[in-house]
This record gives structure tokens, sequence and C-alpha cells, in this order.
């Protein structure tokens, strides 16, 4: 059989010998316009992908258009090239990549009818098959690529069984962590004594603390190794360093953490690879992290964004049993996007949240600001507005992954995440993950007269945005309740700290990080507690009197669904506005969030705000408005969500 030179050539006979050979169960489209759901899916002027291989069972066609609602319906992504083209070269794997990623689709051949590759995401990466005679032969070995793997893995993993699988691993790691000595894992990984007293309560969990850590300090360091990587590869940008694949190591430990410095020492991101965890392992740890390596190769960075998988492994940070103990909850993504839409007006705004996490309602903050802003948003200058501290040094890193891999396209080495306490930050000189020294601005008292009456501290923000930990007061060492004590003592509060709540104070310190003279918000997401019990009434009272602060809206979590986070506690999400003096609006979800258009329900919620008045029949919500004066007079517990 003569071979037709061109790629157009390549592509009719590679299409035909495939035909034969796959037979009536998959169909063959070339260059077709494709409907996944409701959704077109467009390319947006690059060439769409030259063959698609489809499994008939889960497709439907009409005359213009093939559609599909499961996932399983693309078997494969084939891209031809021209005879004497190289197939190896960067562009044309970006290329594939690019193709692979639009369809989430995990398997992809380049062809040139002379050499084949495959690469598939999930299992073996890559493979190739050089000087192959004639199309028939290079259809026969992506058919037999194609039998290979579709046999091992008919259904991509789900984020469930992604997230299980990782929860294994990194209980396998930690039991090689354990082979390290504490004190190795101390001078590495540096927990402060703040955070150890803050967050554990007994030498085993300190303990635990250094195993667990260095196992998500690898998964973490791993997840944004791969992500960057396929990111410059699509870019066409994988040179000076050509960041190579983590598979070349074979998992072996410190293979890997010479493949982790090429970022490191020419790209930056220090705040996720200061600390060097694999050569502390040994190398019979290889296999458990060649599982690792295959499990994220195998998910799209838009993958990672739409189920907030970084979330997901911040709640295997602390075990839920001592999360609960020390009430720090993860907010769910769509609560998260709920507060931003209701708080973010120009796009403009800074944002600080210090008690961050794993950045769930930053990064909501940041995609909100995107949202307003459009076309005119810029990745670096979006993330120098967005400001972040968590007492955990392994949350800081989790936040600072997740805020940089939300726009793949457009990478920065500068990601305002540090780890420090909240309270300490009015006197921090604060250097770990970000290139300024925030210096102390002069601490003044002021009134009640339009500003603030707390002291200043150096960091300052248009949104003050939270979901502050839960903690007893009664569980605080004494040297967490001196610091507290002072928060209080501006407000001229008095109280034991028996029935005080970690909360309370940062309710209390979050004006101090409002711009002086702005249209500051503060948007929190609060257990009911607090308004519903009787010392919150004293807090309030006090906090409206010495503040310029009006309360624009409290939501409740719907009866079914009761709280906006992994808390078993009924929750609210509250928003402040300096100067607000409108009704505040006490809102009941009659459904779950997951049942809403999230966008559709903040827009009804606004509308309160425009017509003044709430519907006298929504399918969104139940309520009613309060005169703010009124309001702030009230006490806490007669903040009802009924008329």
């Amino acid at each position: 059989m003569s071979i037709k030179r061109t790629e157009v050539g390549v592509r009719d006979q590679l299409i035909n010998e495939l035909k034969e050979l796959l037979g009536i169960k998959y169909y063959i489209a070339e260059e077709c316009s494709i409907k996944h759901r409701e959704h077109f899916i467009k390319w947006k002027g690059r060439n769409q992908p030259d063959i698609l291989v489809f499994n008939k069972e889960f497709i439907k066609m009409n005359e213009e258009n093939i559609e599909y609602d499961d996932q399983r319906a693309i078997v494969s992504v084939i891209d031809t090239k021209s005879f004497n083209e190289d197939i190896t070269k960067d562009k044309y794997l970006g290329q594939l990549y690019r193709y692979m990623a639009d369809l989430n689709v995990n398997h992809g051949f380049i062809t040139n009818l002379k050499d084949v590759a495959s690469h598939h995401l999930t299992l073996k990466r890559l493979r190739k098959k050089s000087s192959c005679s004639d199309a028939k032969e290079v259809a026969k070995w992506i058919v037999d690529c194609i039998t290979d793997y579709y046999g091992h893995l008919p259904i991509p993993l789900s984020i469930t069984q992604i997230i299980e699988s990782l929860n294994t691993s990194m209980m396998q790691l930690m039991n090689y962590a354990k082979l390290v000595s504490i004190e190795t894992w101390d001078d590495i990984l540096k927990i402060s004594n703040l955070e150890d007293e803050a967050l554990y309560k007994n030498e085993d969990e300190k303990i635990n603390a250094r195993y667990r850590g260095a196992a998500f300090v690898i998964l973490s360091q791993l997840l944004f190794y791969i992500i960057l990587r396929t990111s410059r590869i699509n870019l066409n940008q994988n040179m000076n360093p050509t960041l190579r694949p983590l598979m070349t190591t074979n998992g072996i430990p410190d293979q890997i953490q010479e493949l982790l410095n090429d970022i490191k020492n020419e790209i930056n991101y220090k705040a996720i690879y200061k600390f060097e965890v694999f050569p502390k392992l040994p190398d019979s740890a290889s296999e458990i992290i060649k599982g690792i390596i295959e499990t994220f190769e195998g998910l799209s960075n838009e993958l990672v964004i739409q189920h907030d998988l970084i979330g997901l492994l911040f709640q295997r940070l602390i075990p839920f049993d001592l999360r609960k103990k020390l009430a720090a909850y993860y907010t769910k993504p769509l609560a998260a996007e709920l507060l931003t839409r209701l708080t973010f007006e120009t796009g403009d705004e800074t944002v600080i949240d210090p008690a961050c996490g794993s950045g769930t309602l930053l990064v909501h903050s940041y995609l909100q600001k995107r949202r307003i802003l459009g076309i005119n948003s810029k990745h670096k200058k979006l993330l120098s507005e967005i400001i972040g501290s968590d007492i955990s040094v392994f949350a800081t890193i989790l936040a600072s992954v997740n805020l940089a891999i939300q726009n793949p396209g457009k990478w920065t080495n500068k990601v305002n995440i540090f780890n420090e306490n909240a309270f300490n930050l009015p006197k921090a000189q604060i250097e770990r993950f970000i290139e300024d020294t925030l210096f102390i601005k002069k601490l003044t008292k002021q009134t009640s007269n339009g500003t603030e009456v707390i002291e200043r501290p150096g960091i300052t923000a248009d949104v003050v945005i939270m979901n502050p930990p839960f903690t007893r007061g009664s569980r605080l060492t004494n040297d967490e309740r001196k610091i507290l004590l002072k928060v209080s003592e501006i407000y001229g509060l008095k109280h034991g700290w028996r029935d005080w709540n970690l909360y309370s104070s940062f309710i209390l310190l979050a004006p101090s990080f409002l711009k002086v003279g702005k249209k500051g918000i503060i948007s929190l997401v609060l257990p009911h507690a607090t308004i519903s019990t009787r010392y919150m009434e004293k807090v309030w009272q006090k906090f409206f009197t010495q503040t310029n602060l009006g309360m624009k809206y409290i939501i409740n979590a719907s009866l079914t669904e009761i709280s906006f986070s992994d808390s078993s506690e009924q929750e609210l999400l509250l928003v402040l506005q300096k100067g607000y003096k409108k009704p505040c609006k006490m809102i009941q979800l009659t459904k779950e969030l997951k049942e809403y258009d999230i966008e559709e329900l903040a827009e009804e919620i606004k509308k309160i705000e425009k017509e003044g008045k709430f519907p006298s029949d929504s399918n969104y919500f139940e309520g009613h408005q309060i005169d703010q004066k009124d309001f702030q007079v009230m006490k806490s517990r007669e903040w009802s969500f009924s008329p």
C-alpha cells in the first residue's frame, strides 16, 4: 500500500483501517461537531481533533452533531501529522493534551503513519512504536492499546474514588514517615509552638501531625508539579527548565526531589517547595508514590477546580474527630460561591481571609472577581488582591496551590498566603510567604463616627471573608486567652471562658482588617449559636455600638441541609457592610444548595435590595426585613427568620 504524504492522506487511510479493526461497537468520527449534555464543545479557533473514537453505546447521532451524556462515550483522541513530521515535539504533545482536556478524555494518540505514540494520563503515561510499515500496522497497534487499557479501566475514577485512593495512599505514606525521627520532621516542617498549642492537645496528636504533614506535603507538591507541567506543555512553554514526567523517576524519592528542584530553583513557588520531604523517605515507598502520580496524572486542571479537590484533601489534613473537637470545618463550595456572589460588587476589591484553611473562600473570591471583570481580569493582579493566612502551615501550602491553579495559562510566582495566627497579624513582621515585610501601622483608638474602634493592623483589605473556627474558650491555652482578651478589652467586653467561643473573637477582630475610609464588607460563615445564645447578645451590641457596620444579610441554611460546611451544627451566612443603613434581610433557604442555580439564587437575594421588599411568592426562600436601627438595638436572640 502506498502512503499518501499529506496529513489528510494519513488521516483517511488510518480511519479506514480503524473502522475495519474496531468493528460495529465503535464509531470513528473526523473533525465533527460534538454536544455534551446541553453544551456544544468548541475549540475557539484551534484546529479540531482529527479523529475521535466513540463507543456507540453512549452516543446519539443526527445530521449535524454527535451528542452524549456519559463520559465513557469518547474512547480516544487521535491526532495525525504529515509523514515526515516529528511526533515527539512538545507543541504536538501540547495540542493533543488540549484536545484531551477539552473533552475530559484520558487516552490519546499521535501518528504520522510511520511512528505512533500513545498517551494515557491515568495509566502508562507514554508508549511509542516506531518504523511502522503501513497504516494497517499503526491502526492495529492503536486498537491493541485501546483494548488493553480499557480492559483494565472501563470507567474513569470518580472524584470520590480519587479521594479514597489518595486517602489510602496518605495512610501508607504516614507509615513510611514514621521510619523517620520526629526531630527530623520538626527540622523540615517547622511546625510552630503556637500551632502545636492551638491545634494539638496532647503529645500523640503532635507526633501524628508531623507524619500527616509529611504525607500532605508529598501530595501537594506532586499535584502542583503535574498541573504546572501539563499547563506549560499546553502553552508550548515547557522549557528553561523543561519539567520532566514524574514517572521517569519510577517513584524513587531522591529522583523525584531532583525534578521538584527544577521548579524551586529555576521557576520559584518556594512557598510550596520549601519543604524537602522526599529525600527522607526510603526507596521502598516508591510503589506508593507511583500510585499517587498515576492518580494525579489522570486528573485535569478543570476537574481539580470543579470538584475543589484541594479542599477535599484539606478535610484529611486534620482527621474529622480532631477537627470536630477543634471545630475547624471545611466550607462547602456552593456556600462559598453564594457568599462571594453577595459580597463582591466591582471586582476590584482586595480581600483577606485570616483563617483561610485550604483557601475555598479565597478561591471563590477569585472566581467572582474574575466573573465580574470578565476579559479585563488578569490572573497576577487578581492574586495580588487576595490575602490569606492560617495557623496551620500545611493548610497554607494547600491554599497556595489552590489559588495558583485557578488559571493554568497565567502562572505567577507570588501567592499571598502565609502561616500566622490571625490574632498576631497586627504585630507580625511576615516574610514567609510574601516578598515585602508588612510594617506595623500606628495604632489608634477611634470613635464610632464612621470609622472603626479597633487597633489598625499592618494588613488591610476592602473585604474580610472567613469561616472562623468554633473552638470553645474553655479549650484554649492561657497564652491564647491573653491574646483574645486584648481584642475583647478594646470593645470593653469582660467575660469568662466557659461560654466564650473563638468565633466571637474573630467577629470582633474582623473590622480591624478593613481599610479606613473605604466601603468595606465583612462576610462570614458562622454557627447559628452566634445569634441564639445569651453571651453573644453582648458581643453584637458592643460590635454595632463601636463600629460603623450594618447587617445586610443573614441567611439560614435549609432545615434539610442545616450547615454550609462539613459541620453538623446549624449554620448561617452573614454579610455586613460599612455605613449600611438599609433594613437587614433575614433569609430562610427552603432547599438544599445543590437544588439551586447559585447564580439565580444570588440574583433573587439582591433583588430584595433593589426592590426594597421580599417577593410575595418565592421558590427560593422565605423571610422578611428588619429596620437597621431596630435590628442593632434588638437582642440577637430576637433576630427571627419569621415575620
